[in-house]
């Protein structure tokens, strides 16, 4: 975790979860989907477009967020990834269902 100015530090993507503020590094506003570079994480969907997008680290904001990153532990860790392959598995089944089919 690298320390900055006013208490924000930059993490690894893989620690985020709803609720952590972040502000984005390196992306220009015009390759990401998001109206602002900087906003509060609101769901595991949020996390997985980071991923899409490359983005390997963000600045947390902890005065703007309302949970703290996660602890890395390899529990944590394991944990993290398996929500995100869950997500991806989610994405998949999504774009491969055909129109009018019922889940």
């Amino acid at each position: 975790m690298t320390r900055l100015k006013n208490g924000e530090h930059m993490v690894d993507v893989d620690r985020l979860r709803p609720g952590v503020h972040i502000k984005l590094v390196g992306v220009p506003w015009y390759r990401h989907p998001f109206l602002t570079s900087s906003f509060r994480i609101k769901d595991f969907e949020t996390i997985e477009t980071l991923h899409s997008l490359g983005v390997e680290k963000v600045i947390v904001i902890p005065d703007k967020s309302l949970v703290t990153p996660l602890k890395v532990t390899k529990r944590s860790l394991f944990h993290a990834q398996s929500i995100l392959n869950w997500l991806r598995l989610q994405m998949l089944c999504s774009k491969k269902r055909k129109p009018g089919w019922k889940s």
